[in-house]
């Protein structure tokens, strides 16, 4: 006497359809509950509870503001000298391929920025093509 068994493949779903968004709104209220069970017990040790979630980063934000911006001397906005703007302009330009786009942020016509001088030799050697200025340059690599 044998036993067949049967012979089960599984196999992966392609697409979105594995999401079975039908599913998830017939079992939505599990899905809540299930959801909140886990904010729960993740805020549930802590003394200010859900609200740490808006906290932590909040003063993650303040320490490193006031490490970088203050005792090390980094301003959040970068350097517009000449020699950092040209340096990062040819570090993109290395990596940049054809009909790649490049963004110059603060470099608006009459600015005093290192950055405008970088924007000027770009237009000069026909490599980039601008695709817009509005006040700043947006350039497309030919």
């Amino acid at each position: 006497m044998s036993i067949d068994t049967p012979v089960i493949t599984v196999k992966p779903s392609k697409g979105w359809i594995s999401l079975k968004l039908k599913d998830l709104w017939e079992y939505r209220d599990l899905f809540y509950f299930l959801t909140w069970r886990d904010i729960k017990v993740r805020y549930k040790q802590t003394v200010l509870g859900a609200a740490w979630a808006i906290i932590q980063p909040f003063f993650t934000m303040v320490v490193f503001s006031l490490f970088f911006g203050k005792l090390a001397k980094v301003p959040s906005d970068g350097n517009h000298t000449y020699e950092f703007a040209k340096r990062d302009f040819e570090n993109c330009d290395r990596f940049l391929e054809r009909g790649g786009l490049i963004l110059f942020d603060d470099s608006a016509d009459g600015s005093e920025r290192g950055v405008c001088q970088v924007v000027q030799e770009v237009l000069e050697t026909n490599r980039y093509d601008l695709v817009t200025k509005n006040p700043n340059y947006f350039f497309k690599k030919k």
